[in-house]
């Protein structure tokens, strides 16, 4: 009995060795240029280096949180023109100053930028890999 047990131990060790799912998760090369959602959470992007991000990439930007002092809110975008993301996303953030009436915030942010803490997009694993990047410096 004691022979059966160590013989089927070591086949199934080299299963595990040799079979490739038992590996680890690889990515096929069709699933690196396919486009899926993906969420990225930022400790402090200013919404100042937001076009800079985006510049020469390309990805559908969904949802983008952003955090005054007053309010931390989710605007839904839908955009894709990294040129006019950073004054698209100003827009709906300055009408909502103006809504509650805290201009010198509205200056203040204008000025210096406010922070963004989350960006949900649609976008390839490479696209993914350069905008953590370009946050990382």
């Amino acid at each position: 009995m004691k022979k059966y047990i160590t013989i089927l131990t070591i086949i199934l060790i080299t299963l595990f060795i040799y079979i490739k799912p038992f590996n680890g998760i690889t990515l096929k090369k069709e699933d690196i240029n396919k486009e899926n959602y993906h969420i990225i959470e930022f400790d402090n992007l200013n919404s100042k280096n937001l076009n800079k991000l985006f510049n020469g990439i390309y990805a559908v930007v969904i949802k983008i949180e952003v955090e005054t002092e007053l309010f931390t809110k989710n605007y839904e975008l839908n955009w894709s023109s990294s040129s006019d993301l950073e004054r698209k996303l100003n827009e709906y953030v300055y009408e909502d100053l103006k809504t509650i009436k805290k201009y010198d915030l509205l200056a203040d942010y204008t000025a210096k930028g406010y922070k963004i803490t989350k960006i949900e997009l649609s976008c390839t694993y490479e696209t993914l890999n350069k905008i953590k990047e370009r946050t990382k410096q």
